[in-house]
This record gives C-alpha cells, structure tokens and sequence, in this order.
C-alpha cells in the first residue's frame, strides 16, 4: 500500500467517525429537547413549589422571632429554634486601616479580620460583638412535629 492510499484509508475512517459523531449528536439534541419539553411543567412546579415555601419558611421565621421578642424563649416552637449568632459591627476603613498597619492586607478581608475580631476582641476596640438571634428550622420537621416542642436541628 502507497503512502496515499493508507493516508486515503485513514481518512475515510475519520470521515466515518464524524458522521458518526454527527449523528449521535443530533439524536442527544433531539432527546434533549423531548426531555425538556416533557419536564417543562415539572420545572415549573418546582419553582412554584420552591416559591412557596420560601413565602411560607420566611413567616415561621418572623413569628418564631416575634415569640422570641417578646418572651426570649429560645425554642418558640416545634422544630424551630432561636440561635444567637455573633454580629460584628465595625466600620470598615478602621479596619482596613488596622489591617495594613498590621501587614496583613492591601485590601481587607473580611472574613480574615472578622475571625481575628471575634477571637480577640479586646485587641479590636473599635468593633463592637452584638448577639444577633437566628431562626433554625428542622430539617426533619415531621419528627419534630410529631414530637412537640422539639429542638430545631
């Protein structure tokens, strides 16, 4: 075999194979769009399903942490509970400036400087700690409901 007939030969098996390739991609394109066609209203349910229980997990949060308002009871509930979280308050360009006077930043990080905050914070006079209450719920609402006043997890 001359070294055209074997160039020749291999390039009518790269051919094959583009076709090949072609058509096995015009079959996935074809599948792809039936697929999305008949989960179009299953897409949409979820959004609308999704939706709703963001309206619905936003108003147990309020009511749970009007219950905690008014009575600091931090398990106002089953499967909800209120958890004090950390909330620093400080004004950033203090920050950055202490940040650079200690070398440790040309632009501050935040997340850097709020672990440092949080771990001494008496070497941070500016900042201020304030407890913040945050709304937990379950993820195993139906144990919890079917428990009573359980904690949240």
């Amino acid at each position: 075999m001359t070294i055209e007939e074997e160039i020749r030969q291999q390039a009518e098996k790269v051919l094959h194979w583009r076709r090949q390739q072609e058509t096995a991609k015009e079959l996935l394109a074809r599948s792809r769009k039936i697929w999305e066609e008949t989960a179009a209203p299953l897409t949409l349910a979820v959004q609308e399903v999704t939706a709703t229980l963001h309206v619905y997990e936003e108003r147990l949060r309020q009511t749970a942490m009007a219950v905690y308002e008014e009575t600091k009871d931090k398990r106002p509930g089953p499967g909800v509970a209120i958890r004090i979280e950390t909330l620093l308050v400080y004004d950033k360009e203090e920050a950055f400036r202490w940040a650079i006077e200690h070398g440790i930043a040309l632009k501050l990080d935040e997340k850097i400087f709020e672990n440092l905050a949080k771990a001494n914070p008496s070497t941070f006079r500016f900042v201020t700690l304030k407890p913040e209450p945050k709304v937990t719920i379950a993820q195993d609402l139906e144990k919890a409901l079917e428990g009573g006043k359980d904690h949240a997890e």
